[in-house]
C-alpha cells in the first residue's frame, strides 16, 4: 500500500494580523513486509524487523518529500543540499528527530504500516518558498 506524502504547513498569525509560515510538517507513510528468514524466529522478532523496514520507508519517503519542497531562491531544497554540505546536515538531522504519528497497524500476514511526522527547522523553514495564497470566490 502507498500513500503519497502528506505537507501540512501551519500558519501563525504576526502580530500584524497576516499569516507567516512559522513550522511546516511533512507526515510520510511506510509500510514493511515480513521477511521469510526471520519467520522462523517468534512473532516479537519479526514485527521488530518489519517496523524497522516500514520506518526505513517512511524515512526515505520524508527525504523525497523534503527534498522537493521548493525554495524562496528558486530551484529545489535538495538540488541546494547537494551543494551546501551545512544544509544537507540539516535535513539529515531533522529526519532523525522523526516521530511515529499514531499507532502502527499490524496486518495478519506480519506486515506493519507506520507514518511518521518531520518538523523542518525554523533555518529550514526561512528558506523555502511562501505558501500560494488560497483562491478565495
Amino acid at each position: 500500500m502507498f500513500r503519497a506524502p502528506t505537507l501540512a504547513l501551519l500558519l501563525a498569525a504576526t502580530p500584524a494580523g497576516g499569516p507567516t509560515p512559522s513550522v511546516a510538517a511533512i507526515r510520510c507513510a511506510g509500510s514493511g513486509a515480513p521477511s521469510l528468514r526471520d519467520a522462523a524466529s517468534n512473532l516479537s522478532v519479526v514485527r521488530a524487523s518489519t517496523r524497522r523496514a516500514a520506518r526505513r520507508e517512511a524515512l526515505r519517503t520524508c527525504r523525497r518529500a523534503l527534498e522537493a519542497l521548493p525554495l524562496a531562491a528558486g530551484g529545489r531544497l535538495g538540488d541546494a543540499a547537494a551543494r551546501d554540505g551545512a544544509l544537507a546536515r540539516e535535513i539529515h538531522a531533522i529526519l532523525r528527530g522523526a516521530t511515529e504519528v499514531g499507532a502502527p497497524r499490524f496486518f495478519a500476514d506480519g506486515g506493519v504500516a507506520l507514518e511518521l511526522e518531520v518538523r523542518p527547522t525554523p533555518a529550514v523553514v526561512a528558506r523555502l518558498a511562501p505558501p500560494a495564497p488560497a483562491a478565495t470566490r
